[in-house]
């Protein structure tokens, strides 16, 4: 599976499971997805972290919600909990 458009989830909800601060967070989770065999969107979106008192940008991640959980254990289980989204 790989890198889809939003039509391509017509029917299902999208919902953001990572957002990636740097390009080597982005690749990670492009690779894990790659490997799961899931579907995802990418969105870029302004955020702001840490001691930054001014927006950056990033990379959202968004599965179908289905796959939602799966996607954020396989992050976290890959070390890269800092970006994961939670559902709460």
């Amino acid at each position: 599976m790989a890198r889809v458009g939003p039509e391509h989830f017509e029917g299902h909800e999208l919902v953001p499971v990572f957002l990636a601060a740097s390009l080597n967070e982005a690749t990670a989770v492009e690779r894990i997805l790659t490997d799961e065999g899931v579907d995802y969107v990418i969105g870029i979106e302004e955020f702001v972290s840490g001691i930054l008192t001014s927006p950056a940008s990033g990379a959202v991640f968004y599965v179908a919600e289905e796959r939602a959980r799966y996607c954020r254990e396989r992050f976290s289980h890959a070390g890269l909990d800092r970006g994961v989204i939670s559902d709460e």
